[in-house]
């Protein structure tokens, strides 16, 4: 979940400092794509606070605005059933990286190497084995 607050508040800090203060004109819907006006329509809320509530904000102003957007974000992704799904989904594997993290962090360099040797050389054997039992059938 950290992640994704993270990668939301950077997102939203980037585009604001990219943005341009300046007011755009507004484009009429022209009878082009569906799909383009659909899409314009979905981030008019954004491109309205870029161009109306953006250039009079202080960046403490901002900042509030980011963490009360990442706040909603977080709390919409821990009710939101198929994120939770995938989210329990995960935490097996998400614990297990964790748990190798924590095992190597207790291991020296040397150590590590010779887990290494070890596992290379015995995936070594197996497939040269495997390779040798097949080149005797043929």
């Amino acid at each position: 979940m950290r992640v994704f607050t993270a990668i939301f508040v950077t997102s939203a800090i980037v585009f604001a400092a990219s943005a341009s203060p300046v007011p755009q004109v507004e484009v009429e819907q022209s009878s082009g794509s569906p799909t383009f006006n659909a899409l314009r329509e979905w981030f008019s809320p954004v491109s309205n606070y870029f161009r109306e509530t953006f250039p009079e904000q202080s960046p403490s102003d901002i900042a509030d605005d980011v963490r009360e957007a990442a706040s909603d974000a977080q709390k919409w992704a821990q009710e939101n059933v198929h994120i939770q799904t995938v989210s329990e989904a995960v935490k097996p594997y998400w614990q297990s990286a964790q748990d190798t993290a924590n095992n190597l962090s207790q291991k020296t360099f040397s150590e590590m190497f010779d887990d290494i040797r070890t596992g290379v050389k015995s995936l070594d054997e197996r497939i040269g084995g495997a390779i040798n039992e097949w080149n005797q059938e043929s």
